[in-house]
């Protein structure tokens, strides 16, 4: 939410910290989405290599989990 209100800041931190949790927990999948809006947002700040890798990271946990649909959209 905090990227639609322009917050982009506000919404790298949140996404960070979501992608830290999902690490924590164990929780794949919810890592791979939380990185790929981390690198939608990076990108809307024009920190292309850095949406570039948050993107890439998010690939290979899609194809590790085995979900196509995210690996095709998230990736």
């Amino acid at each position: 939410m905090d990227w639609r209100l322009g917050n982009y800041q506000q919404a790298t931190d949140h996404l960070q910290q979501a992608v830290g949790v999902c690490r924590e927990t164990g929780d794949r999948l919810g890592e791979a989405h939380a990185l790929t809006d981390l690198g939608v947002d990076e990108a809307r700040q024009g920190h292309d290599q850095r949406a570039a890798d948050h993107h890439r990271q998010a690939l290979t946990l899609f194809r590790e989990t085995g979900d196509r649909l995210g690996e095709a959209v998230g990736g």
